[in-house]
């Protein structure tokens, strides 16, 4: 199977004609989502579908997979899944922005631009999906031990102020 474009040439008409494009992403192509990752190796499957909803050119973009991150109190690897699911509707260049996304954040606004970057718009949505201190349920905060040393170290205080 060969790499879908990951650029949506016009994405008004994309929207209008109810185009659809799908495909996989590697996260070592994300290059903005890379420092958060424990590895680069994990893959996000994505679907970018065109409609027109209500009058408004709306695109659907979900994004699925997921994704090894460190667990902020454990410190080891944690898989985090990722179920995003945005609705974007897109607004002409010089246009009005809608007022009404101010009460319905079902659908967020963007700019329907010539050339429509999927990567970036990936990008952005993961970024917004990530924790921002990711923890896993239940585990235990690391504690360091002193293989050679059995005792607490004010144990040697201890005994040095009683002589």
């Amino acid at each position: 199977m060969s790499e879908p474009s990951l650029i949506i040439e016009d994405s008004a008409r994309f929207a209008r004609e109810g185009d659809c494009v799908e495909g996989e992403v590697d996260g070592a192509g994300l290059r903005r989502v890379l420092p958060h990752l424990e590895r680069s190796g994990d893959r996000l499957a994505f679907r970018a579908q065109g409609a027109i909803e209500n009058g408004k050119l709306i695109v659907t973009l979900t994004v699925s997979g997921e994704v090894a991150l460190r667990c902020q109190r454990c410190l080891s690897e944690m898989c985090f899944p990722l179920r995003i699911r945005s609705r974007l509707q897109l607004v002409e260049p010089g246009g009005d922005w809608p007022d009404e996304e101010l009460a319905d954040d079902s659908l967020d606004a963007i700019e329907a631009a010539r050339q429509l970057d999927l990567v970036a718009l990936i990008e952005d949505e993961v970024l917004l999906a990530l924790p921002i201190s990711p923890r896993h349920e239940a585990c235990e905060t690391p504690v360091y031990r002193n293989p050679t040393e059995s005792q607490s170290p004010f144990a040697s205080l201890a005994r040095r102020m009683r002589h």
